[in-house]
């Protein structure tokens, strides 16, 4: 019977521990929890600056193509004239041509020419520092014009800067695009 009662002590003992034990792991899984949620609207709180980030810079970009079209739209005509050898006949900044589904594509510089007695457009792309995903847009916006026009369609594409792999892609895959720099359409002689 001692000895039934001294192996109850300790097991007792040994319950209170497991439940000591146990408390201790309860207050860190809630502390854990705690901090995992802290750690979530944190998160959250990043995410959504990170968002505002990317709206004021693609705003900027925006801002800086807008200001690279406005500069240089004075020269368009004798740009198209030289490089194209067309005629223009209307050029638009910034025109805006509704699409097969309702929407509303925009293109930076739109020009329609005659080119060798054909009526042809002569649409242009201004980019700070065009990259592969805006030559890739670039050209699926000149087909679907081409499409709703039912004309020709010639391309430059304006930057600022090229990188070399932009202008080797732009070489490799698209070598209809003409590429100029901004100070070549208003200072060069083509």
């Amino acid at each position: 019977v001692n000895q039934l009662a001294e192996a109850q002590k300790r097991t007792e003992e040994k319950v209170n521990q497991l439940a000591e034990a146990q408390k201790r792991t309860e207050e860190k899984v809630n502390q854990l929890a705690e901090a995992q949620k802290k750690t979530e609207e944190t998160l959250t709180k990043l995410i959504k600056r990170v968002d505002r980030i990317e709206e004021q810079v693609g705003g900027l970009s925006m801002a800086v193509g807008y200001g690279i079209e406005d500069k240089l739209y004075p020269h368009i005509n004798r740009f198209v004239q030289k490089v194209f050898r067309a005629s223009p006949q209307i050029t638009i900044l910034r025109k805006h041509l509704e699409n097969t589904d309702g929407q509303y594509i925009e293109i930076n510089l739109f020009t329609e020419a005659k080119l060798d007695g054909e009526d042809v457009l002569i649409i242009g792309e201004c980019k700070a520092q065009p990259g592969k995903k805006d030559v890739d847009r670039f050209i699926k916006l000149c087909e679907i014009v081409q499409k709703l026009k039912n004309k020709g369609v010639r391309s430059y594409i304006i930057g600022y800067t090229f990188r070399p792999e932009v202008e080797r892609y732009i070489q490799k895959n698209y070598p209809e695009i003409k590429i100029y720099r901004t100070y070549e359409v208003e200072y060069a002689q083509y």
